[in-house]
């Protein structure tokens, strides 16, 4: 498989802070040097700073102990949680319950336990059975919940299933509000200097919110006066642009507001990205080549 080296762009979309590491697992998988990474990071994330939110979260971290079960939704979410709880507990009680949604989720959690000397203390759960929310609410350990006190910790609004369906099932759930995710404020003069490509360039996305700030970017991009708020329109001309998606629910989001060229991957790990990534380039040549 051959082109012209860089030829094809893969453009690196994830928080500045996973971005560095996203763009070396892309170029180091590209053995045959098809492609390279372009980065444009299209979400950014910001820690809640309302005076409202910290107490909340105060009165969360220092009730620790009360809850049965603690569910983060993200990386972003063990980071910023267990950074609160510095402020609270020397040392933390025993025999508490977090569960991960995705193995890296699972793996920062046992970083921070480690850190804390305490991994040994707790149970870790989630992982690589629980690579998104269905997966996660199929866990055995989340089915007899009733008049559990589950802590679901994630950015502001996220994920709202998880805890429609563990209420259903009779838990008790409070959420854990830590981080706001946002546009960055550079990314439309990113995607400008970078002068996108919609036949060559590849867009991998990791959530359905990335994918709307992809949308949102080049509309903007398009027609500096089109509207900051959403709905956002995707322009005719971005249409071709290949995205690829994080499972079939994502894959719809993408198909409704106008994409033609949707790659699939299983799950929003990076290898089942790295892998559709992959596969989509090898389309586009196979196309290009008749």
């Amino acid at each position: 498989m051959t082109t012209n080296s860089g030829a094809i762009r893969i453009i690196a979309s994830r928080p500045v802070a996973q971005n560095s590491e996203w763009c070396k697992r892309i170029e180091m998988f590209n053995s045959e040097a098809v492609w390279r990474a372009l980065p444009i990071p299209l979400l950014e994330i910001i820690p809640v700073t309302g005076e409202a939110e910290k107490r909340q979260l105060q009165t969360q971290a220092l009730g620790l102990d009360d809850y049965q079960k603690i569910l983060f939704v993200s990386q972003n979410a063990v980071e910023h949680f267990f950074t609160c709880l510095e402020d609270y507990w020397p040392q933390l009680p025993k025999q508490l319950c977090f569960i991960g949604v995705g193995e890296k989720t699972k793996q920062a959690i046992l970083q921070q336990l480690d850190r804390w000397g305490c991994a040994g203390d707790q149970i870790v759960l989630g992982g690589v059975d629980a690579m998104n929310s269905e997966a996660l609410l199929a866990m055995p350990e989340l089915q007899q919940v009733d008049a559990e006190k589950i802590l679901i910790c994630r950015g502001v609004g996220g994920r709202p299933m998880l805890g429609e369906i563990l209420v259903a099932r009779g838990a008790r759930i409070e959420y854990c509000e830590l981080y706001q995710r946002a546009l960055p404020k550079q990314a439309v003069a990113v995607l400008a200097e970078a002068d996108l490509n919609s036949t060559t360039d590849i867009c991998p996305v990791f959530s359905g919110e990335t994918l709307t700030n992809l949308v949102a970017v080049l509309a903007k991009h398009s027609n500096p006066r089109a509207s900051e708020k959403p709905p956002f329109r995707l322009p005719a001309q971005w249409r071709a642009l290949i995205v690829v998606v994080p499972g079939e629910r994502v894959a719809q989001h993408a198909k409704a507001v106008g994409f033609k060229r949707i790659a699939v991957a299983k799950n929003a790990t990076e290898p089942a990205m790295l892998k559709a990534i992959q596969q989509a380039v090898e389309e586009y040549l196979s196309t290009a080549a008749h």
